[in-house]
């Protein structure tokens, strides 16, 4: 196993904190109740959730003056990151639908210097890239020396509304492309990295998108989405066109985004009693920008998927990244790459595998469990999860990231870490999670 000696001690501990959370799984709770108000012309329906999240990271310890603190000494820390949103949606005359969600976030970490770390929920409020302007974020909290932070966030306002055969929606929405399960390559809007714990709600960006159907099971997009102050060379444009041929759902896409160019294909069909699905980009950088074009690469992911009969789901991804780097030497120079530090692609290697199985164990517990294994360096991620179900509308969830590998070296002062491996240098992540909709 990647890590040797230092890893194997490293998981040793790692079991204790997911078992001392899962006694408080069968707490007997009850689910708040909303109603609809509605009319022939108008109706507002309310919808939201409020979800709490308990967590513990181990962090790597840091060479003396490496952080240039006194917290170079810490070796785990703990977080407390509440998620209340309200989502509302009007129906008007005319076939116009509104759509407003706010979220309101209390967090709470154990540790200053970390206080802006993301704990698995993806990237930070601030600086969205597709976002045309946003209220500060900060409501109360947040100082440099503040552990507390309560933020809000304005994640959808969005109209629809026909426009003869083409569906036109404008304002802040979701955009979610690709059939991929860990990674799309084909959707570079607001993609989910594996290591993102809720991955519910995708984070909204302000948008135009015209959707017209063409036939049955045939449909076009078009996309266009805003950067900060509309600015031209931060936004993107993207084309979908999407069938049904042989069996096979078929996708061809292209976007201009960040004024690098990519050409997209997506397949997906059933082969018996298993799915499988097929998805590549090809992504050329810097192509529409006034100096030279950058490097090209190509991006693909396939997998399969079989539902055992009274048994569990079990699937297989693999992955390569045209992006990445085959040797650990180049890790750090990728991560230096724009649509790295964009939050576009999330992985540095080349070649990676990633095995999951889910199961119903009961009709109130199930249990989930992936691997994402970096077949470059030997490294991996382990996520287990189980789920109990209180009611429909109330469960939770207890799981946990596990990282294998050789851990990185600090070394003092500002000298970069050497990374030997890539997810050895990812802390072990331990959560307790409380979901409650309405």
């Amino acid at each position: 196993m990647p890590g040797g000696a230092g890893a194997s001690v490293r998981a040793g501990g790692r079991l204790l904190p997911l078992l001392l959370v899962i006694p408080f799984l069968g707490f007997p709770v009850s689910a708040p109740a909303v109603g609809i108000f509605s009319t022939d012309r108008v109706s507002l329906d309310l919808e939201g959730y409020f979800k709490d999240f308990f967590l513990a990271e181990r962090l790597y310890p840091l060479a003396d003056g490496s952080q240039g603190s006194e917290f170079s000494h810490v070796t785990w820390q703990g977080a407390n990151l509440g998620r209340f949103r309200i989502k509302l949606f009007l129906g008007l005359p005319a076939s116009v639908d509104l759509e407003l969600h706010w979220e309101l976030r209390p967090r709470t970490v154990s540790h200053d210097p970390f206080s802006q770390s993301t704990f698995g929920f993806g990237s930070p409020v601030e600086g969205h890239p597709f976002r045309v302007a946003d209220f500060s974020p900060t409501l109360a909290g947040g100082g440099p020396a503040e552990s507390f932070r309560f933020i809000h966030d304005l994640d959808r306002l969005s109209a629809t509304f026909p426009v003869g055969l083409v569906t036109v929606k404008i304002g802040r929405q979701a955009i979610s492309w690709g059939s991929g399960r860990f990674v799309n390559p084909t959707d570079l809007i607001s993609p989910w990295s594996y290591l993102d714990i809720d991955q519910e709600e995708k984070r909204g960006v302000d948008a135009v998108r015209l959707t017209a159907s063409v036939g049955q099971l045939s449909e076009v997009d078009l996309l266009w989405v805003a950067g900060p102050d509309f600015h031209p060379a931060e936004s993107a444009v993207a084309l979908r066109i999407r069938t049904h041929l042989m069996d096979t759902d078929l996708v061809l896409s292209g976007q201009v985004i960040d004024e690098d160019l990519m050409l997209g294909l997506d397949l997906a069909r059933d082969l018996g009693p298993v799915g499988w699905w097929v998805e590549s980009a090809w992504t050329l950088e810097s192509a529409l920008a006034a100096g030279p074009a950058g490097d090209s690469f190509v991006r693909v992911v396939t997998g399969i998927e079989r539902k055992l009969q009274a048994g569990p789901i079990l699937s297989l991804e693999y992955h390569y990244s045209g992006f990445g780097s085959s040797d650990p030497d180049g890790y750090l120079e990728t991560a230096a790459r724009p649509a790295f530090r964009r939050g576009q692609i999330f992985y540095l290697g080349r070649h990676y595998l990633a095995p999951a199985a889910q199961l119903q164990a009961t009709s109130y517990l199930s249990l989930r469990g992936g691997v994402l294994v970096n077949l470059g360096d030997g490294s991996f991620l382990l996520n287990p999860e189980f789920e109990y179900s209180v009611t429909d509308d109330l469960l939770f969830k207890v799981g946990s990231y596990l990282s294998f590998g050789a851990s990185p070296v600090f070394a003092a002062g500002s000298e970069p870490p050497g990374i030997k491996t890539e997810f050895g240098a990812i802390p072990d992540t331990f959560y307790l999670a409380f979901y409650a909709y309405y």
